[in-house]
């Protein structure tokens, strides 16, 4: 009898040791990690990462997969398709309140008025404009803007004193706005970087730079990083590795933007060399103030945020 209990508590404890110690020896080995993102400056940080190695030293062989529309990027990952991904906050916070499914979010970019990065650009070459442009010249015109962003655009464009009721909204991803815009199928429209200086850089007219953080909200939270819950929760020391590359790469865009924008480039050979980067902030220096006003001034009512951000401690190796 005692020999038969000795072999199950061998046995036991051999189970045991598996259950604490497999699923960490299989997060220690080559993990392929599928990122959803656009073609933006948002995705700057991790093809830097790519670009210095730091993935290929924390043993993660990242897949971008590129969406056009962010509702299809975050869908891709409801359905495992994706693991975590860079999407708008608007996009976020939409399936936050309509849908009960967030991100765990770790990481924020920051649009802020003293290097903007988003603005209203004119086609005044299809407007025959020579005067002086004005937000006057937006009545009964067709305005492009990027997806979830039209309520937003609404508010900009009344704070200016355009009557939204004449104008009339466009949506669709950053590159269809740009092509429609280019081929004159719109007439204006707010453009975000690299799309920004491309237009300007082309000689279109930028009736007013920096309108998110200006107009409508001070540090206005553009972007979000964050993995599907599924995912953190079942990986929790590979998404601490991706944090811990994720913070080497914004260390590497604060410290050098030139070689970003020559990365990003080398990526999105359309880019101009002078595009603008927001701010990107780690996970402790998040703004979540500006986060949780943001999601406050759209929705009138207080996010959920012990969902919403990842913790620094849940993410330590």
């Amino acid at each position: 009898m005692k020999v038969i209990l000795n072999i199950l508590i061998v046995v036991l404890l051999a189970g045991l040791l598996y259950v604490l110690i497999y699923p960490q020896y299989e997060e220690s080995k080559i993990q392929q990690v599928k990122i959803a993102c656009d073609s933006s400056v948002a995705s700057v940080i991790y093809l830097v990462a790519k670009d210095t190695g730091f993935f290929k030293s924390e043993r993660i062989e990242p897949v971008f997969v590129f969406y056009q529309n962010p509702n299809e990027g975050i869908e891709k990952l409801i359905k495992n398709e994706c693991d975590m991904g860079i999407f708008p906050w608007l996009t976020v916070f939409n399936y936050m309140k309509n849908k009960n499914e967030t991100l765990m979010v770790f990481t924020s970019y920051e649009f802020q008025s003293g290097i903007t990065v988003d603005a209203i650009i004119i086609n005044q070459q299809k407007l025959k404009i020579k005067d002086k442009i004005t937000f006057g010249v937006l009545k009964n015109k067709k305005f492009g803007l990027p997806f979830g962003y039209l309520e937003i655009s609404k508010e900009i464009l009344t704070k200016m004193g355009v009557d939204i009721k004449t104008v009339n909204f466009i949506e669709g991803s950053f590159g269809e706005i740009y092509d429609k815009f280019l081929k004159g199928e719109i007439d204006a429209g707010l453009f975000i970087e690299p799309y920004r200086s491309l237009l300007i850089n082309q000689g279109y007219y930028s009736l007013f730079e920096g309108a998110l953080p200006k107009i409508y909200m001070p540090a206005y939270p553009g972007y979000a990083v964050g993995f599907y819950r599924d995912f953190f929760n079942k990986k929790r020391r590979v998404c601490a590795r991706i944090k811990k590359i994720t913070d080497a790469a914004i260390a590497i865009v604060d410290k050098d933007a030139k070689y970003a924008r020559e990365v990003y480039k080398k990526y999105f050979t359309f880019v101009t060399t002078d595009v603008r980067l927001p701010d990107v902030q780690k996970t402790s220096a998040m703004n979540k103030g500006a986060i949780i006003s943001l999601f406050r001034k759209i929705y009138n009512e207080e996010p959920d945020t012990t969902i919403l951000f990842a913790k620094p401690y849940q993410l330590q190796l």
